[in-house]
Order: C-alpha cells, then sequence, then structure tokens
C-alpha cells in the first residue's frame, strides 16, 4: 500500500509539476505552512474564501485580471510578514531578504513563499500597479482582508488559496507572453524579411 501511495505521488507530481506553475518546493513549503496553521474543515469550507475566485474566473478582461492580482499579491506579501512577526518567529519580511528571518523550518518555509509572492509582482505586475485603481470595486474585500490579517483562520485559508491564485497569476503572466508571441510570429508572416 504504501509503495503504490510512494508511486502515484511520483506520478502525480511528474504529471501536474510539468502543466503547473508552481514548483514542488513550493507546494512543499505551502503544504508545511499549512500543517504549522492547521484550522478545522468547518472554518476552511465555509464558503467565504479570504480571496474570491468570482474575479478571476469572470469574463473579466486579462488586463483586469492582472490589475486585481497586483493587489491580492501585494496583500499575500502584508499577510505573509505578518505571520513572520508573530511568535515563535518574531521576525520580519525585511529579514527574509537579508537573510536573517531565524532557523527551521518554519521560517524557512515562509521566508521562500515570501521570496516568490514578492518575486512574481515585482517582475511581472509592478507596472500595473497605478491601474488597480480603476477596480475599486474589485478591491474592497481585499481591503477587508487586511483588517483580517492578524487571524489565524484568515492566515490558514490565504495559504490554502495561494497555490491556486499564484498558479493564476503565473498563467496570466504566461498567456500575456504567448499573446505577444503571435503577434511577432504573425507580423514575421506578414512583412518576411529579405535578406
Amino acid at each position: 500500500m504504501a509503495r503504490a501511495v510512494v508511486c502515484l505521488s511520483i506520478c502525480l507530481s511528474v504529471c501536474l509539476g510539468s502543466s503547473s506553475h508552481i514548483s514542488i518546493k513550493m507546494n512543499q513549503s505551502i503544504n508545511s505552512l499549512l500543517q504549522h496553521y492547521p484550522i478545522s474543515d468547518d472554518d476552511r469550507y465555509n464558503g467565504k474564501p479570504v480571496f474570491s475566485k468570482d474575479l478571476l474566473g469572470s469574463k473579466m478582461e486579462d488586463w483586469g485580471k492582472r490589475v486585481f492580482m497586483v493587489s491580492v499579491l501585494e496583500a499575500y506579501e502584508k499577510l505573509l510578514g505578518q505571520m513572520l512577526s508573530e511568535p515563535p518567529l518574531n521576525s520580519s519580511a525585511q529579514n527574509c531578504s537579508d537573510g536573517r528571518a531565524g532557523t527551521g523550518p518554519l521560517a524557512h518555509s515562509l521566508c521562500f513563499v515570501l521570496r516568490a509572492v514578492r518575486d512574481l509582482r515585482r517582475h511581472h505586475y509592478r507596472s500595473l500597479e497605478p491601474d488597480r485603481n480603476k477596480l475599486l470595486g474589485g478591491l474592497q474585500a481585499v481591503q477587508k482582508i487586511q483588517e483580517d490579517i492578524k487571524r489565524r483562520v484568515v492566515w490558514s485559508k490565504a495559504l490554502w488559496e495561494l497555490q491556486w491564485l499564484y498558479q493564476e497569476a503565473s498563467s496570466l503572466v504566461e498567456k500575456r507572453a504567448q499573446r505577444r508571441r503571435r503577434r511577432r510570429q504573425a507580423q514575421r508572416v506578414k512583412n518576411p524579411q529579405r535578406g
């Protein structure tokens, strides 16, 4: 039985890992954090997600989804920073950047996830930060979350949702790159270079 579980885990990680935008290390870090911040199933599945999938699943243009994602990723940075500042770590997000966040698997996992979220936001969403004010309606829910950042239920539920949201944010980046690539290819077909 144990052998079958190991084989299934390997098959799933290979199959899902190749098409997923979340690295195995990111998944392991999030799962480790979920074990440290457990909540009841009633709290997790109460029908009130921390970050609603409705806006991202709607027919909203990719631009709108990307602008919304700027605030979601920023909220995750603040949430993870708050988690670092609480006991037993009593550290800060800045210490993650400096490599002084502390030792142990909890600090390591929090810092790894924080750096991944921060890098995704900085490298792929920074230019959209000024535009986010155009989506205030969708952002009101995110602002409510920022008020509740100290609640353990919010922490655990947000970690639970991070895998999906991180994957969605990464796929929006990939879709944009694919559109650019197709546009360039169409231009080349339309105007072939003569040499």
